[in-house]
């Protein structure tokens, strides 16, 4: 079973993403609720209350907010406040994974069991679930966008077996090749030739004799073969 965001918890680059994250979507709640509520103070919504529409239409406005500004720009107002941005991992992003992702911020319960469920499972620990069925993720842009290539990098990464590498052994060196010893002879001795033989010597050129024991020889220069 891979690494999950919990076990990653103590590292600083991911509680500082995380943090910016949540610091991004309270800024983004503000900026809906602001609309808002200056319309409740509009005959045509006393009907609803601040409390009613607030209940009923800031879900889906919030939605509609992060799904268009995520389409456009690739990021809310509250995100690149905090240099946020949503990306693809092994394609551009699209408007459906935007749409995928955001879905859970209708509901302030569902976004949190969307959160945490992608901290349970393996994978990036930047994702939420949603983020990593649909193959997206929220990164850094800033200058410090470097301390978050840890979590893409680890994704690639295959841990060593259990029982570990075998350490190096230097293969013994082969001995050179000697050639047995001819019948009748020592080591130092040619073994008798099984090829075709010349019939001239290859130093000085003269006719080849053959002597008792089959080998040849130059009689102008002494030469062997």
């Amino acid at each position: 079973m891979g690494t999950t965001g919990f076990n990653q918890l103590g590292n600083k680059a991911l509680q500082e993403h995380w943090l910016r994250r949540f610091v991004a979507i309270i800024i983004d709640n503000i900026i809906v609720w602001i609309p808002l509520f200056i319309l409740s103070f509009f005959p045509f919504f006393w009907f609803f209350g601040i409390w009613g529409w607030g209940l009923l239409g800031q879900s889906v406005f919030f939605f509609l907010y992060c799904v268009v500004l995520e389409i456009a720009m690739g990021a809310t107002i509250g995100k690149k406040l905090m240099s946020l941005h949503v990306v693809g991992i092994q394609e551009q992003r699209t408007p459906m994974m935007v749409i995928v992702r955001n879905v859970s911020k209708i509901f302030g319960v569902l976004l949190f069991i969307d959160w945490l469920v992608g901290m349970l499972t393996p994978g990036d620990p930047r994702q939420k679930y949603t983020d990593r069925m649909i193959g997206c993720t929220v990164a850094r842009t800033d200058e410090k966008a470097y301390m978050e290539e840890q979590f893409r990098v680890a994704q690639y990464y295959r841990p060593p077996p259990a029982h570990g590498y075998q350490p190096y052994q230097q293969q013994p060196q082969q001995q050179p090749y000697q050639q047995p010893p001819a019948a009748g002879g020592g080591w130092g001795e040619q073994p008798e030739q099984t090829g075709p033989q010349p019939k001239y010597c290859q130093s000085c050129g003269g006719p080849l004799n053959v002597r008792p024991d089959g080998r040849l020889q130059c009689p102008s220069c002494g030469a062997m073969y």
